[in-house]
């Protein structure tokens, strides 16, 4: 007989919970029109939520590559609406920070979440 797992073990859920809300929040981002992709969605909250974080750290937080990273901070950066700076503990590694103008973007990325 062939071995059988439970599927509805809490860390299943939480994954099956945690794809469905990317899920929605991929849609929204998508469908919102407000000019930027949902990876370059997340990766403003994340710097955001975590004001002058190094770009390293925000990868490994956001579970992609530093060079996907890197691809959407490029264009967030474009855009006007972050800023990499240099670490003042590290000169090869930059912190990232967000500008003045993010913060409408951001007040419509929750709004569009949350509606």
């Amino acid at each position: 007989m062939p071995v059988r797992l439970e599927t509805d073990t809490i860390g299943m859920l939480l994954t099956d919970v945690s794809r469905l809300l990317r899920g929605a929040f991929d849609r929204c981002i998508n469908a919102s029109g407000l000019g930027v992709t949902p990876g370059e969605a997340r990766a403003l909250i994340q710097v955001a939520a975590t004001e002058g974080i190094k770009q390293a750290d925000i990868a490994v937080k956001m579970g992609i590559e530093p060079m996907t990273l890197s691809t959407y901070l490029d264009r967030l950066e474009g855009l006007g609406l972050v800023e990499r700076v240099p670490d003042p503990c590290d000169r090869r590694a930059k912190n990232v920070v967000v500008t003045g103008k993010a913060d409408t973007l951001l007040l419509d990325i929750r709004k569009e979440v949350r509606d």
